[in-house]
């Protein structure tokens, strides 16, 4: 008897167990828990740091357990404390330009998601500035030693006809040669100790002037900062002694010509160019051998008038052909580079049968004060050798141009005139053995002044 009621109250259990639904609220009857977070979006302050979101939960049951969870990067260190009532984070500092828009923390609670958008500042600058490359000016004072080259940079800033304010970056660039180069990519940090390594800016001579509107009424050194390079153009970051932050930025190439002198150059031109005064003019070439990429004969031209007043052309041609060398004039059609690239000088890029994007630069008289400076990234060069001598019983060559500038307007630039070959220098035994191409110096934080 007792075994029998043994196994029916075994088999009223199981009934019972049956009847139970296993997603029913074991505290059904309790009120239902209410989730509030303190907010939807969340900012992150561009130094970054420790974060918390607060919320609340009322009447919370013990079954319903938080969770938060996110796939943004730059969101560190998630965790929340159901007990005091917050989510915690960590974010690193943002030291770029724009704000971070990405972030999204998901929180889970009762069956329910609640999504909070973060977000994070970027840099504040004091003064944002857009520089047109007509407006800089990079002048070329040398070097003490073959390992670098030193040059200022100068620049005004313009909103419309009133002028924002002007700088100077005192750089110290990869030596290159004696003549002209583009300023190599790479970050170049300000230097407090004037250490006048490649790769950093001095500090001794350069400042901002900012407020200008016919004067320079608050000027102040440079503490620290850096200047970014890039194939496209330049972004300057940097800090004055006085706290002001300032972000300049340019589309053009920084480019470095001759050294140091009271002439104005102005940079591009403002429609299409005719190349004219020079047929009958004179020519001379620097030979460097395969300096600037192995397997190459690389050849700078320096063509003028016979007066040196209507202008100057300074051409590159970069060749692969076995016949050349320091005594052989190239001839043929040398296709112009589209992308600075591996240019140890004035040029775009050293490659087989290219003209590596020159400079052309024309004074219009021998002692005018302004000297246009035009770059070119695109087109060709023929040149070819004349049948007869000219009237010196001199052998001459007929340059063909048609380039295109390099700036935004893209203006054609033609020409074509027959120049004597007045003299040939071989530079292969004193071309530098480091290459300017893609010099990238080691970043390090920059130091605030002494």
């Amino acid at each position: 008897m007792k075994k029998l009621f043994t196994i029916a109250a075994m088999i009223f259990a199981v009934a019972l167990t049956a009847c139970t639904d296993p997603n029913e609220n074991p505290y059904d009857g309790a009120p239902e828990p209410v989730f509030t977070l303190s907010t939807s979006s969340f900012e992150v302050p561009q130094a970054g740091g420790n974060m918390e979101i607060p919320f609340t939960i009322e009447n919370p049951g013990e079954w319903a357990q938080l969770r938060a969870t996110t796939t943004t990067a730059w969101i560190k260190n998630l965790a929340w404390d159901q007990e005091n009532g917050k989510i915690t984070f960590t974010a690193p500092a943002n030291n770029t330009d724009d704000p971070l828009t990405d972030g999204v923390i998901t929180v889970a609670y009762n069956f329910k998601e609640y999504n909070i958008s973060v977000t994070q500042l970027g840099i504040a600058y004091d003064y944002r500035w857009t520089v047109e490359a007509e407006n800089t000016v990079t002048m070329y004072y040398g070097a003490d030693y073959e390992s670098y080259a030193n040059a200022t940079l100068s620049l005004a800033a313009f909103d419309g006809e009133n002028m924002l304010g002007v700088a100077d970056l005192d750089l110290f660039v990869p030596y290159v040669n004696d003549f002209c180069f583009d300023v190599p990519v790479g970050v170049y940090e300000f230097d407090a100790e004037d250490s006048k390594e490649p790769g950093t800016i001095g500090n001794e001579n350069s400042y901002i002037s900012t407020d200008v509107e016919g004067e320079f009424e608050e000027s102040a050194l440079f503490a620290s900062g850096a200047l970014e390079v890039t194939k496209d153009g330049w972004v300057a970051r940097m800090f004055d002694e006085n706290g002001k932050s300032y972000r300049i930025e340019c589309e053009g190439t920084i480019h470095v010509d001759g050294e140091g002198s009271d002439y104005e150059y102005i940079m591009g031109i403002t429609e299409d160019l005719e190349v004219t005064g020079l047929d009958g003019g004179m020519m001379g070439y620097y030979y460097w051998g395969d300096a600037y990429g192995e397997g190459t004969h690389a050849y700078q031209f320096q063509i003028m008038d016979m007066m040196g007043a209507v202008g100057q052309l300074v051409l590159w041609v970069i060749s692969e052909d076995e016949e050349l060398d320091a005594n052989t004039m190239p001839t043929g059609t040398f296709k112009v580079a589209e992308v600075f690239e591996d240019m140890s000088g004035c040029g775009n890029v050293v490659g087989a049968s290219v003209l590596s994007g020159s400079s052309i630069y024309n004074s219009y008289g021998f002692y005018a004060p302004t000297m246009n400076y035009l770059w070119i990234k695109g087109g060709d060069l023929t040149i070819t050798e004349d049948e007869e001598p000219n009237e010196y019983d001199a052998t001459t060559y007929t340059f063909k141009l048609n380039f295109t500038d390099a700036s935004h307007a893209a203006h054609k630039i033609t020409g074509e005139f027959s120049v004597e070959c007045m003299f040939a220098t071989d530079k292969t035994s004193s071309a530098p053995e480091a290459k300017a191409a893609n010099f990238e110096a080691p970043a390090y934080p920059a130091k605030a002044r002494r």
